[in-house]
């Protein structure tokens, strides 16, 4: 259920329903083979980490690795940006904005007087 919660009343239900089940062996077995190799837990995880956040570099770096990014200039001010979403927070500009100003989907000559195009890689 992404992004909705049980209310207590229905939490309440699913707790009564459930007080008592036993779970067979057999059913267990099951459980454990289905689910072998896709439950990365502790350190094959890749977001563990020993339970540290990343730094901004390491955060950096990720983004910088996607293969998907694309490189954007910004013309008055002659800077490439790594990324729309770099660039947005860097020039305080919504990045769906600029998004769709580079598709082409807004039809406007500029953002906050600026003008951007994609880098040719």
């Amino acid at each position: 259920m992404k992004g909705r919660h049980h209310t207590e009343k229905t939490k309440i239900i699913m707790s009564k329903i459930h007080k008592g089940k036993t779970i067979s062996k057999e059913q267990k077995e099951k459980i454990k083979k289905s689910s072998k190799g896709k439950i990365n837990l502790g350190e094959n995880n890749g977001m563990y980490r020993n339970g540290l956040p990343f730094s901004q570099e390491e955060k950096m770096e990720n983004r910088l690795s996607n293969p998907k990014r694309k490189q954007i200039k910004c013309i008055e001010l002659n800077v490439i940006y790594p990324s729309i979403r770099y660039a947005s927070s860097q020039l305080k500009i919504d990045k769906g904005d600029l998004s769709k100003f580079l598709s082409g989907k807004k039809k406007i000559k500029n953002i906050k007087g600026l003008t951007f195009e994609y880098v040719k890689q």
